[in-house]
């Protein structure tokens, strides 16, 4: 250990202390002073005694300085001050010298780097000290660092020796209350706040120590005032606020301040009640808000002396939006405060009643305001004097709910006090009593009012059930008047003065007599109800007016509320049960008489009286016939089972016992609904709606549906098969829908059910395969078509409809079908042979989509190795044997698929595999292509591959390529890297397209652009969502007559389609898709395939013209097209947090990819420009990126200029805003460009597009001042 010399310390010590240097020199000492000790060749007290005359130097400077010395190095240091002794001596010294005005800054962070060690703060003992000193120091007098320094020593040590103090007879409390008293800055008023609860903390702590008890009795009340007088808070951040304080946190705390001991309660609660009466918005919201607290903190014997005044209070809030003479400026802020009036009536009267004290919620149900006027007003007795009886009655209802959910007792008075009068008064005002119709009484403003009180209370009490704290019906003895209640007819419109500011409907009263004429409404039999709900006559018919319609919707919501009770209550009668359940499948089952807010408030009510235990009811009575009318059409063959079908699929639910009969029953209706579907437009719709429902609301399917999983797959398998058996073609639209839920199911199997929907999709993939290239076939000199081991048939060999017919009948015959699936009549229909060559293709490959989509599906393994090699090149033949777009995305996801699962241990059967499909996709000529020589070899390759007897690629292939690799890549397959060698191959060999001509799109993201005007393009760019989530293509099909170009672009696409975002192949989760996702695997493929576009396209450089400089009309420049359109997509695919790095490097490239691909015929896909000008806008963020900017500032700004004129407005609004960007560089750069940057401008400032003007007139304004 070295030795201690005290002598090392005094130059530096001198260095600090000289006024003469400056700060560099002195941080530079304090740095070295502090490393010295902590390396122990010096030691604090070295320091002391070095400092020892600086200390008590008469110059105040100099005293002030050595202590900050001391304090700083303390801080730095204080891992090396770990011995108690030191520890003590330093304690001692810096309090004693807290006595030392000049010296308190310093020894203020001396202490606080002690107490905030590492090592851990000093012995409670050791704080005492500390704690007499700064109470003796007048800390509201201290700069606002320091101030906040002493409260935080101040706090920290309460925390540790506070009760040892309070004991010793140190009256801390007063010291408090001085060192806070006035404070106004932010960060040291929540650290008042927090020192107020902990001094209060610290003397309840001591109630046996007399003195401490008499100290807190006499100065309570002043730290109340102390704290109090900041209520409430008024604070606005400053707009660079970066301490991030806001009002509600100094809200927040001072409300937890006050609520910390029941002293301040008779303080407290009369400062609330009076802040309500006054005329700030946000004094009466925190007001509010603090007595909540309030009543959670106190006890209830302190906050019983003050029950009437809260309650005096909170009522005159509440009733506030009543009030006559309010302004309709007013309204919505009375209503929001009245709203935070009865949320904290809410929250006030539970507490309370938690602790037993049932005080307040009495008063409220007591009060002849309250319920006296709300039946009053339902009566008509208050109609003429009150201002707006609608909106009395709904401030009356909230503070009534707000207690009617406090407690049980509070709920039983409630609802035996008014429910048996709100429920006669609404079945009253029906229309069956037509007695109480009136111009002054309209009767649907009493059913409004009435039907939303019950509404409310039943909410309340459903949601004190539901929380464990009641359990009393709330329809004791008064079930059926209420029930009755909700199943009168909604009374027909009246005039009304005004019901739009209420969202229930409230609105209107009735007349006096209306609770004594109510028997003969509770003596109509409930059985007449019953059928009166069943035969839909319980209902309007199609509403003829707002208020009826707002009448029925609060009925739905009344029995919602009513079926939500627990199914123990025993509310309702067995009668009234089965009324409630035809009343609300009467709104679903019939959606035309129906609106949606009704139908939906009915699906609500089915699923929370399942929610609520009454399943065996619903299966009785509500199941049959919701699945009847998931099947309902109209008379004109219109389908109307939507609404139906939603329900079912509410009742559903993953946790319903509901769900399993529902889930087989759709299973069961399936077949018969796709055999329907045909030529059929209404049941088309009525299947899609189904299978939407099997893919979105029943998956992902439980271990315990996986029975019903695997018959939906087989089932749609079978019968899509069946479909073709019969020469029955079903829609797009239809056969996407069966992939879909194929997929979905298929994915929720066990392994074992897989594999037996592996055998069938396989069997179903195989035949359709050789169909397909019988009448579309590939060339012979591709691999041999597969063949599936339990197959028979021989090759189709015959071009001939019948006899494909024939075939796809026999081998149908010879499958073994799932006994789970439902036998469907195939049709004696045959395949005419004046049927076209396209309509057999597009018969045939409708069930291949649905074979592929359950490959898709499959788990790794599920698949034998044996067959991964057939069935891939199955899906590359159903991909290149169709022109309909979605069973061509269906395989390539397939085929991505099945090569992502392929087993690790059959690397060569992979190989083979990949051999075979590049055959079959005709590119096997282009697998030798490098990067070492790929001017020459590219040239021989492309010789070879025409004058080869293979079929030429097509676009379609490289995008089938481009799938594969990237299912390849996302396993972490080396062969994915090998294929990407592919496209490059094409692209070296290929000069860019001569015509200027637009390129016709193949696939998704390839849509010409019309025109060459300046006008908006409507091109959809889909193929910058390309990924393996099954995206949409484009619309147009692929076609397979494809020019050059064609293919250049489909090539180029590949490096956007590979490392695209999604990592799952299907639209699932990647659990769900029992995909391989390895990490990084996107970074990966970006590196590789960039440093392989660098080479080529820095040795294609080199072997061009060797003068840059000279002028070019474009055409050597269009040699690089087809490269750096494939840069450009790479850079549009990959995320950015990936290529970010590498942009400042390739930026040279980057601006050579826009010059060429804003050329004629070079790039039809405006998102691969669009992504190429945001790279470029990135560099520009970039530190690094723009000191490369500066060096191709010239090259940049012409090339920016010419995309203001270019054919996509998009693209010249994204350019406009790259120029305005650039003037972020130096000026001398910038200024020789400024006449053809405002010459090319002012071109746009005359555009035929609003939006390009205004863009052009921002960026003008930029470079006009800017220069």
């Amino acid at each position: 250990m070295p030795t201690s010399d005290p002598q090392s310390l005094g130059p530096d010590v001198a260095v600090y202390l000289d006024a003469g240097n400056n700060e560099q020199n002195r941080h530079r000492s304090l740095q070295d002073i502090a490393a010295k000790i902590q390396s122990g060749s010096s030691s604090i007290n070295d320091l002391i005694e070095g400092l020892g005359h600086s200390l008590v130097s008469d110059d105040e400077t100099e005293r002030g300085r050595a202590a900050l010395l001391l304090g700083e190095v303390v801080t730095l240091a204080s891992a090396s001050v770990n011995a108690q002794s030191t520890q003590e001596h330093l304690v001692q010294f810096l309090s004693s010298r807290l006595a030392d005005w000049p010296s308190v800054h310093g020894c203020l962070k001396g202490i606080a780097g002690l107490i905030s060690s590492e090592q851990g703060p000093p012995a409670s003992k050791l704080l005492c000290p500390v704690v007499k000193a700064l109470l003796n120091v007048h800390i509201t007098t201290l700069a606002q660092a320091d101030r906040m320094l002493a409260l935080t020593i101040l706090l920290q040590a309460l925390q540790s020796c506070g009760t040892l103090l309070v004991r010793s007879g140190t009256d801390v409390i007063s010291g408090v209350i001085a060192a806070i008293d006035g404070e106004k800055d932010p960060r040291c008023l929540l650290l008042s706040f927090q020192l107020s609860q902990q001094v209060v903390k610290i003397y309840e702590a001591s109630p046996s120590v007399p003195a401490a008890q008499e100290s807190l009795q006499a100065d309570y009340e002043e730290l109340f005032d102390v704290v109090a007088c900041y209520f409430p808070i008024s604070f606005t951040p400053p707009p660079n606020n970066v301490h991030g304080i806001t009002r509600e946190d100094l809200a927040g705390a001072l409300q937890t301040t006050v609520t910390c001991t029941t002293l301040f309660t008779p303080l407290f609660i009369p400062m609330l009640v009076e802040k309500l009466s006054s005329t700030l918005r946000q004094a009466k919201l925190d007001a509010l808000s603090a007595l909540a607290a309030a009543a959670e903190a106190y006890r209830p014997d302190a906050m019983q002396p003050h029950l009437s005044a809260i309650w005096h209070a909170l009522r005159g809030e509440l009733l506030a939006p009543a009030a006559p003479g309010l302004l309709p400026t007013d309204l919505t802020s009375t209503q929001q405060i009245a709203s935070k009036a009865a949320e904290c009536l809410s929250k006030t009267a539970k507490a309370l009643s938690q602790q037993g004290d049932e005080a307040l919620a009495m008063k409220v149900l007591e009060d002849e305001q309250i319920c006296g006027d709300l039946l009053a007003c339902l009566s008509g007795t208050k109609q003429q004097q009150s201002h707006d009886p609608a909106r009395h009655v709904d401030a009356i209802t909230q503070a009534v709910a707000a207690v009617t959910g406090s407690s049980q007792a509070a709920c039983e008075t409630a609802c035996k006090r008014l429910l048996p009068k709100l429920a006669a008064a609404a079945a009253a005002a029906s229309p069956s009593n037509s007695q109480h119709y009136s111009s002054s009484n309209p009767a649907g403003q009493t059913q409004q009012l009435a039907l939303s009180t019950i509404f409310h209370l039943l909410k309340a009490a459903n949601t004190l059930t539901a929380t464990g704290l009641c359990h009393y019906d709330p329809l004791a003895a008064t079930g059926s008047p209420v029930f009755q209640a909700v199943c009168a007819e909604p009374c027909a419109p009246a005039d009304m003065s005004d019901t739009s500011d209420l969202s229930t409907g409230i609105d209107g009263s009735m007349d006096t007599d209306t609770a004594s004429e109510s028997v003969a409404v509770q003596d109509q039999s409930l059985q007449q109800l019953a059928q009166r709900a069943s035969h839909g006559q319980g209902r309007a018919q199609p509403d003829s007016g707002g208020v009826e319609e707002d009448v029925r919707l609060l009925q739905l919501q009344v029995m919602t509320e009513l079926v939500s009770l627990p199914v123990t209550l025993n509310c309702l009668s067995p009668q009234e049960w089965s009324s409630a359940v035809q009343q609300l499948l009467s709104c679903v089952a019939r959606s035309s008489q129906s609106s949606q807010a009704v139908a939906q408030q009915a699906i609500v009510g089915l699923t929370r009286m399942a929610a609520a235990g009454h399943t065996d009811l619903l299966e009785e009575d509500a199941l049959d016939a919701l699945l009847e009318g998931a099947t309902e059409t109209s008379t004109a063959g219109r389908w109307q089972g939507a609404l139906p079908l939603q329900a079912l699929a509410a009742l559903a639910a993953p946790a319903s016992r509901l769900r399993g009969r529902i889930m087989s029953s759709i299973q069961q209706m399936l077949p018969a609904m796709l055999a329907a579907s045909i030529s059929n437009q209404h049941n088309q719709q009525m299947l899609i709606g189904v299978l939407e429902a099997v893919r979105h609301q029943l998956a992902p399917f439980a271990q315990s549906e996986e029975d019903v999983a695997a018959a939906i797959s087989l089932d749609l398998l079978t019968g899509m098969r069946r479909l073709t058996m019969a020469s029955q073609v079903a829609s797009e639209d239809v056969a996407a829908a069966c992939a879909q839920a194929v997929q979905a199911a298929t994915a929720g199997c066990n392994t074992h059910q897989q594999a037996l929907i592996c055998q069938t999709a396989c069997q179903q993939l195989t035949q359709c395969c050789q169909h397909l290239q019988s009448t579309t076939p590939l060339d012979p000199s591709h691999a041999d078509p597969p063949s599936h081991p339990a197959q028979t048939d021989d090759s189709v060999q015959t071009h001939d409809a019948e006899s494909i017919q024939y075939q796809v009948q026999g081998s149908d015959e010879s499958r073994q079908v799932s006994t789970s699936s439902v036998d469907i009549p195939s049709g004696d229909g045959t395949l005419p042979r004046s049927h076209s060559t396209q309509q057999v293709t597009q018969l045939l490959a409708q069930s291949g989509l649905v074979s592929a989509a359950a490959v898709t599906a499959l788990s790794s393994g599920v698949l034998p190795g044996d067959q991964m090699k057939p069935m891939l090149d199955c899906l590359i033949r159903l991909a290149m044997g169709t022109s309909q777009n979605g069973i061509q995305q269906a395989a390539m996801t397939a085929a991505a698929a099945l090569v992502n699962k392929w087993p690790a241990e059959s690397a060569e059967s992979l190989s083979e595999g990949i051999a075979s499909a590049l055959s079959l996709l005709g590119l096997q000529a282009y697998t030798r292509q490098t990067a070492a020589a790929p001017m020459k070899d590219a040239a021989a390759d492309g010789a070879q591959a025409s004058s080869s007897n293979r079929q030429s690629p097509t676009a379609v292939s490289f995008y089938c390529l481009a799938w594969l690799i990237k299912g390849l890549s996302m396993a972490g397959h080396s062969a994915s890297l090998q294929l990407v060698d592919i496209p490059l191959s094409y692209l070296s060999s290929h000069q860019a397209p001569a015509s200027d001509q637009p390129l016709k799109a193949s696939h998704g993201g390839m849509k010409a652009e019309q025109g060459s005007s300046h006008a908006d393009s409507d091109c959809n760019d889909q193929t910058g969502k390309a990924g393996l989530v099954g995206t949409p293509v484009a619309d147009e099909p692929l076609q397979h007559s494809v020019t050059t170009e064609q293919c250049l672009q489909a090539s180029a696409a590949t490096f956007e389609l590979v490392p695209s975002a999604p990592d799952s192949i299907l639209p699932l989760s990647r659990e769900m898709s029992h995909v391989k996702v390895k990490l990084l695997w996107q970074q990966r493929f970006y590196t590789v395939a960039l440093q392989q576009l660098e080479k080529l396209l820095t040795v294609r450089e080199s072997a061009g013209s060797t003068d840059r400089q000279q002028p070019t009309d474009g055409t050597d420049e269009r040699q690089h097209g087809p490269l750096l359109l494939a840069l450009a997509y790479l850079l549009k695919g990959t995320p950015a947090n990936l290529s970010r790095e590498d942009m400042p490097r390739i930026l040279g490239l980057l601006l050579t990819a826009l010059d060429v691909l804003q050329l004629p015929g070079q790039c039809r896909d405006k998102g691969v420009l669009r992504g190429a000008l945001q790279s470029v806008q990135a560099v520009m963020k970039e530190p690094a990126g723009r000191s490369k900017l500066e060096a191709e500032v010239t090259r940049l700004v012409a090339t920016l200029t010419s995309l203001t004129s270019y054919q996509d407005a998009d693209i010249r609004i994204l350019g406009l805003q790259c120029l305005a960007s650039v003037m972020e560089l130096p000026y001398h750069l910038l200024h020789p460009l400024r006449k053809e940057v405002v010459a090319a401008v002012m071109l746009a400032v005359d555009d035929n597009m609003r939006r390009v003007r205004q863009q052009a007139v921002k960026c003008l304004g930029v470079w006009s001042n800017g220069l």
